[in-house]
């Protein structure tokens, strides 16, 4: 536990020890890491999909596939995260996101909410944090079709389309792991992204683009 909070200390000098780069997805490189591939394990709450050792390096991968009525890979989501040995122990060195992802987590979504971790106000009896993201480009987030071209149809959406939910779940995880559930609230014309709330395990993200907040 120790190591999450020094992680996240080190969000106070984000500069210093973050770089997220933008090329086919989204990575976020640690120049110090901290987190060990345990640390991650437990955060997600299960085995990853995948692992492959090559000499010093780990790399795990979650593969995050979409609830359909019948299965199809096109749709799945890798999560890629990087280690490196110090002193004999795999530390988090990267973590990378599809680019279909990225469209609803995009780049600036994502520096924003990093960079606004330190300053944001916590509540340690409700264990959340709330984030101010009120200089957000708006126009930087996918209008609806474009996210329906990147995720493909929703689960199902509101009678007037305003609202779409999808269904995840980790690849090859036993029927009892829980899914995850995104909802995303669009503006009449579906051009505007108003708000997106995702939930999985303890973890939930209820952000409002409109008021340029997000609690966490």
């Amino acid at each position: 536990m120790q190591r999450i909070y020094s992680f996240k200390d080190q969000l106070c000098d984000y500069t210093t020890n973050f770089t997220l780069t933008h090329e086919d997805g989204v990575t976020l490189s640690m120049r110090h890491p901290i987190l060990l591939d345990t640390d991650i394990i437990w955060l997600m709450g299960v085995s990853p999909t995948e692992i492959r050792r090559q000499g010093d390096a780990l790399e795990i991968t979650y593969i995050v596939e979409k609830i359909l009525r019948h299965a199809d890979p096109s749709f799945d989501i890798p999560v890629k995260l990087l280690f490196t040995q110090v002193n004999g122990r795999n530390r988090l060195k990267a973590g990378h996101i599809d680019s279909q992802l990225s469209t609803l987590l995009t780049p600036e979504l994502i520096d924003r909410t990093l960079k606004k971790t330190c300053d944001a106000t916590s509540s340690i009896r409700n264990q959340s944090v709330r984030i101010d993201l009120s200089a957000l480009d708006r126009s930087s987030l996918p209008t609806r079709k474009e996210l329906i071209a990147a995720l493909g149809e929703p689960l199902h959406s509101s009678r007037n389309d305003r609202v779409l939910y999808y269904a995840y779940r980790l690849k090859h995880a036993n029927s009892e792991a829980e899914a995850a559930n995104a909802i995303a609230w669009y503006d009449a014309r579906g051009q505007e992204l108003r708000k997106v709330k995702f939930r999985y395990l303890r973890y939930e993200l209820n952000a409002d683009f409109v008021k340029g907040s997000a609690l966490i």
